[in-house]
């Protein structure tokens, strides 16, 4: 398979791998989701919160090859000031867990969570363990490094199962 392969010097993020397919591979038109919010044939948006230049760069390459827009904040006061002016448009947040700031990533997950329902979030992580740790009812959960092809199948899972929550709740009125 084609892809990139990323070294950082960072210990914490160190040997991270990303298979990304190369442009023209055809996988973004597939993900284009109808939503049961009006916003019906539009590309899902997805806010990237990485405080990892060269991760977030990947994760990014990652999402457009998936057929999303992308937003990017590296902490997550910046995320918040987007998703303060954007949360109608956001669809997923993908968030790392380690972050300088106030706040870590498990504890925006529980923010977005609470604030925006609708919104699906992913926690990535290299060193967290879900198992031992406290995240957000329906919070998708990917340990670092990992593959392109089960960061896509966690999308549609989680997008998916929003679209169709969002499909009933329409359809019970």
């Amino acid at each position: 398979m084609k892809g990139l392969a990323v070294q950082t010097d960072n210990i914490r993020d160190a040997c991270y791998r990303s298979a990304v397919p190369l442009a023209g591979s055809g996988r973004g038109e597939e993900t284009v989701k109808a939503t049961g919010d009006g916003r019906a044939g539009r590309l899902p948006q997805t806010l990237i919160v990485e405080d990892e230049p060269v991760i977030r760069q990947l994760t990014r390459e990652a999402m457009e090859t998936l057929g999303h827009r992308t937003l990017e904040a590296s902490c997550a006061a910046e995320a918040m000031d987007l998703l303060l002016a954007q949360h109608d448009d956001i669809d997923l947040m993908l968030t790392d867990v380690r972050m300088p700031g106030d706040m870590d990533g498990a504890e925006l997950a529980f923010t977005v969570r609470s604030r925006w329902p609708t919104i699906a979030v992913i926690v990535i992580s290299g060193h967290f363990d879900p198992q031992l740790s406290r995240l957000p009812l329906d919070c998708g959960f990917l340990a670092k490094p990992y593959r392109f092809v089960d960061l896509s199948a966690l999308i549609d899972g989680r997008i998916g199962r929003r679209d169709l929550a969002e499909t009933r709740r329409y359809s019970n009125r």
